[in-house]
């Protein structure tokens, strides 16, 4: 780094900025509150000032964004990206100008950029392998494949169908949930009612997702994959569900936070971190 990115402010603390793409489900809205309440607690408090910049899901608009931000002089900037490759551009002339980039949850893989990311290959290989267990080699599933042009939904989808293909199971349908609960029960209503003897759910969304679509749709309660909220697990419990449920943390971005702050300090930072997820069932 050269002298720009450790430049600090006028209050004598880093400028941290936070480029997000997408705000559309519950986990962005959660990782952006991790990060205010984070920034108004110590250590972080008296060190950075924290900016969160929210784009339009395309890579153009993060694009845009970014570069604004290198204008103004950040000393840090921190990116859940809209996609793997096609902000590299701007997020290199950010290094360019000796500014320290920390990808996170959605991450960009170039030299120079530090990643903090949830082991998503190992929480989805447990999530497969557990269906695989559930239902035995051949049954009929769904596959969600997430948001489309994620490079996590993507991670998740191959991990997925690897281990689909191992267990030669009958993936029946494919749907993408958005990881939004509205959106993931309009999709799996379509997937049920084309497919009513469907015998196990991949979802990249919520328990209580697919315990909507299911109930709706007068079926019985087959075994699901999802993502980690309170109310999956109440309604996984309450209801006899099986199910597993995989935790993509949304403190990531306070990780990140915190990685671009020992990096400003001048700390020796480990350059790619995995948080290994928590696993429900």
């Amino acid at each position: 780094n050269n002298d720009a990115s450790t430049e600090e402010t006028d209050s004598g603390k880093y400028k941290i900025a936070v480029s997000n793409a997408f705000m559309g489900n519950d986990w962005r809205q959660l990782m952006i509150r991790c990060l205010e309440v984070a920034a108004e607690k110590e250590p972080y408090s008296d060190k950075i000032d924290l900016t969160i910049v929210n784009s339009e899901n395309s890579p153009e608009a993060q694009s845009s964004a970014i570069d604004a931000l290198v204008e103004e002089g950040y000393d840090a900037i921190l990116v859940d990206a809209s996609s793997a490759t096609a902000l590299q551009t701007s997020v290199n002339r950010a290094l360019q100008q000796g500014i320290t980039v920390v990808s996170f949850d959605s991450v960009i893989d170039m030299d120079g950029v530090y990643t903090v990311q949830t082991d998503l290959v190992g929480m989805a290989e447990c999530w497969a392998a557990y269906l695989c267990e559930k239902l035995g080699d051949g049954a009929k599933v769904a596959v969600d494949t997430g948001m489309p042009g994620s490079t996590n939904g993507n991670t998740v989808y191959e991990a997925i169908m690897a281990i689909m293909e191992e267990h030669n199971m009958d993936v029946v349908a494919e749907f993408a949930s958005e990881y939004t609960d509205g959106v993931c029960q309009e999709q799996l209503a379509s997937v049920l009612a084309a497919n009513p003897d469907l015998e196990g759910i991949l979802s990249q969304a919520y328990v209580e997702s697919c315990y909507a679509a299911l109930t709706q749709a007068g079926m019985d309660l087959i075994p699901v994959t999802a993502y980690d909220t309170n109310l999956g697990m109440i309604t996984a419990v309450n209801n006899d569900m099986d199910a597993i449920i995989g935790n993509n943390c949304p403190g990531l971005g306070v990780i990140a936070m915190d990685v671009a702050m020992r990096v400003l300090d001048g700390e020796e930072v480990e350059q790619d971190l995995f948080v290994e997820p928590g696993i429900f069932v």
